[in-house]
């Protein structure tokens, strides 16, 4: 890795949630139960990420990129769930929530000490809401585009944008992003499909899984298909 890397990285601080699975053997019972607060961890973290300039030196660790692109998901991941405690716990993560928010030098400070910050404090002082409500407006076609096209050399935070942020483990519910996932980080080995769980789910809903799929297939290049040719359906999730 370039020795000058440190020099190219940004920050956020995230809120976290580990959703686990709650069909699970007595003794992850045991543990959820001494580490969890009804089937999750909540908490808050730094985050690295590579700056827009850099993203395509293409000198980075496997574990940062998904079929050879760097992902500025993925390697927020990397920080996350390798350090999942206790470890017993990581076959069954379900899923993992994220909301970003931007660092003030007081911020940094406070989750450097293992505060946790209140969401009050955190929108008064980082104007943390400018990442997601500026996607917000945008119009429709513009925000869809994201989804296509790769901006995250002109978009410091352009995967926020595409991305609602919530990564499903269910091997049903998967896309190419969590696929990459499992196999890098082997999280989630121990959790059921959605369809064995929730047999009644509506076609409807793997439908929509499916299409979101085929937007991560395009977006890190495992299809070569245009954004055009695909139906616009009502994927762009609304932040909050």
């Amino acid at each position: 890795m370039n020795k000058n890397l440190e020099d190219r990285y940004n920050t956020l601080g995230a809120d976290i949630i580990l959703t686990f699975e709650d069909d699970v053997p007595e003794d992850i019972y045991k543990l959820m139960e001494e580490h969890c607060f009804n089937g999750q961890q909540m908490y808050q973290q730094i985050v690295k990420l590579i700056s827009k300039g850099y993203r395509d030196s293409g000198d980075f660790p496997e574990e940062w990129m998904i079929n050879g692109r760097y992902s500025c998901e993925k390697h927020i991941l990397s920080q996350i769930i390798p350090d999942i405690e206790p470890q017993e716990l990581k076959p069954y993560i379900l899923k993992i929530s994220l909301w970003f928010f931007k660092l003030s030098p007081k911020l940094k400070r406070k989750l450097l000490k293992g505060e946790m910050l209140p969401h009050e404090e955190v929108q008064k002082v980082s104007k943390s809401l400018s990442i997601y409500t500026s996607f917000n407006q945008l119009p429709k076609e513009e925000q869809c585009r994201y989804y296509f096209e790769n901006r995250e050399t002109e978009d410091e935070f352009s995967f926020i944008k595409r991305s609602n942020s919530k990564y499903y483990f269910q091997p049903d519910q998967r896309t190419v992003i969590e696929d990459d996932i499992v196999e890098t980080f082997g999280n989630s080995q121990r959790v059921p499909p959605i369809s064995e769980r929730t047999p009644k789910l509506p076609d409807s809903h793997f439908k929509e899984v499916s299409y979101r799929r085929i937007l991560t297939e395009v977006y890190f290049r495992f299809k070569d298909k245009s954004y055009k040719n695909l139906p616009k359906e009502k994927i762009i999730p609304q932040y909050s």
